[in-house]
């Protein structure tokens, strides 16, 4: 599954790290993902799995906050999902410092966005895209607007905000 992200990201997304296999920009999506679907072949007609800020929803309706990245304790924007699945995953600075590191440099990311969050079906997916989007810098709007079925939320360092798609 890396490798093919790397491929599909031409390489915004990688599993490599200073010579180290780190796939934790696809394992926590994926992890969370699949406990929603266990959950759901139990019997569970209504989800919502939230793993570090990384939601995975089926059923419904739900409403999910996005945090504000230079607002502390305020919401950006809100998800709202009528009976999933819908997957959201925010990637950026704010929660955890500057902790994603450019795949090429391997050097930390400083910031044409503040955050981006992306909405897939699949929480796998949009963990991925918003790691490489988020790499991307000013190329993601495009980028993620023309991908189908997912759609982006930018919060930019002014605190100007953009979205692509409709999910």
């Amino acid at each position: 599954m890396c490798a093919d992200a790397h491929r599909r990201t031409g390489g915004r997304f990688a599993a490599w790290h200073s010579g180290v296999f780190d796939p934790s920009g696809l394992v926590k999506g994926w992890a969370v993902e699949r406990a929603a679907v266990l959950l759901r072949e139990a019997g569970a007609e209504h989800v919502c799995l939230n793993g570090g800020g990384d939601v995975q929803v089926y059923g419904g309706p739900w409403r999910v906050g996005i945090t504000h990245p230079l607002r502390p304790g305020s919401c950006a924007a809100v998800v709202e999902s009528p009976g999933g699945p819908l997957g959201i995953a925010t990637s950026g600075p704010g929660e955890r410092g500057r902790h994603i590191v450019d795949p090429r440099t391997g050097a930390p990311l400083s910031g044409d966005l503040a955050s981006l969050t992306v909405t897939s079906p699949s929480l796998t997916e949009a963990d991925m895209l918003a790691t490489a989007a988020y790499c991307m810098g000013a190329e993601a709007r495009g980028w993620l607007g023309a991908l189908p079925g997912v759609a982006a939320f930018a919060v930019m360092p002014d605190g100007q905000t953009w979205t692509t798609g409709n999910g």
